[in-house]
Parts: C-alpha cells; sequence; structure tokens
C-alpha cells in the first residue's frame, strides 16, 4: 500500500479545504456518499473505507460507504456519474471502472473519461502469480518473471519475493 499514503494525504487536504468553507456556505453541508461498486469486505470496500474516515476528520464531515457490486461496476459508476456534479458523490475506482470496461463492452452506461475526474491515487495493489504448493512443476523458465521484475519493468514485490522464498519454487 505504498501509493496508499500519498492519495489520502491529498483526500486529507481536499476535506480540510472543503471543511474550511466561506462564510456564505459551509462544506460538507451534507453528507458525502462514496459509491464503493464492489462487495463489502475486499480491497476496494476496505480502501474506500480508509478514505472515508480520513474525510470525516472535520466537524460535521459524514461519509457514508455504499456498496454497490454487480456487472463490472457499470451500476455503481453510472449511478456517480448521473449524480449531481456537487462534489457530495464519490466513486471509489479502480483500472476495471477506468479503463478495462471501456474494452470488454461495446455500450457503458458512462464514459469513464468525461463523467470522472480524478483527486487522487489512493492505492497500488499488486497481483501475484501463484501455484499449489503439491505441484511438481514449480520452475518456471521465463526471465522476465521474477520476484522483482515483471516485463522488463523493476517492481518492488517483497511479498512475492516471500512466497517464492518460502514455497520452494524456483524463478529463472
Amino acid at each position: 500500500m505504498a501509493g496508499c499514503c500519498g492519495g489520502l494525504a491529498l483526500l486529507m487536504e481536499l476535506a480540510a479545504s472543503t471543511q474550511a468553507g466561506s462564510a456564505e456556505a459551509a462544506h460538507p453541508s451534507q453528507p458525502i456518499k462514496m459509491i464503493v461498486p464492489y462487495p463489502a469486505g475486499g480491497t476496494t470496500d476496505f480502501l474506500g473505507r480508509l478514505v472515508a474516515e480520513q474525510l470525516r476528520t472535520g466537524p460535521g464531515a459524514t461519509v457514508v460507504v455504499e456498496n454497490k457490486p454487480g456487472a463490472a461496476t457499470a451500476p455503481g459508476a453510472d449511478q456517480v456519474a448521473r449524480a449531481e456534479a456537487d462534489g457530495y458523490t464519490l466513486l471509489m475506482a479502480i483500472s476495471t471502472t477506468l479503463a478495462i470496461d471501456k474494452t470488454l463492452y461495446s455500450k457503458l452506461p458512462y464514459d469513464p473519461v468525461r463523467d470522472f475526474a480524478p483527486i487522487a491515487l489512493v492505492a497500488g495493489v499488486p497481483f501475484a502469480l501463484v501455484v499449489n504448493p503439491r505441484c511438481r512443476r514449480q520452475r518456471f523458465r521465463n526471465s522476465s518473471l521474477t520476484p522483482n521484475r515483471i516485463r522488463g519493468s523493476l517492481m518492488v514485490q517483497p511479498a512475492m519475493a516471500v512466497i517464492v522464498r518460502n514455497s520452494g519454487a524456483e524463478l529463472e
């Protein structure tokens, strides 16, 4: 979650600036709704709730997390795209919502470029390739797959290195 801290700092700054408000209108003047387009309990939900906690730091700041799973995030994303453009409805978007759906589906109820404005990069979540430890073949002859290097681009993957070391697998 190395990418998490910078994004949260930016969100905290955003929360502080909105809470400062002006004499004419205090912000937030109503609850902020954060749509998480995944079921409760997963990584996206966890990160959404973590961000919501940071946004609740000011007096009167209420952030409600609403899980709206299904259809590859489209219903949740569509709800935010159709919401009033007042900053009170946020989407915990991931690559599925912002990039992958556009390539998989010919018609989406939202346009990820037109309908959303980025606020912060909240986290970078690494993926690992794993195998059942009882598998006889644990040696992969692919020089682009190593604990710290994927297709030539340097990646810090300490968790993957631990898995490889503890499993006895060999990545060449």
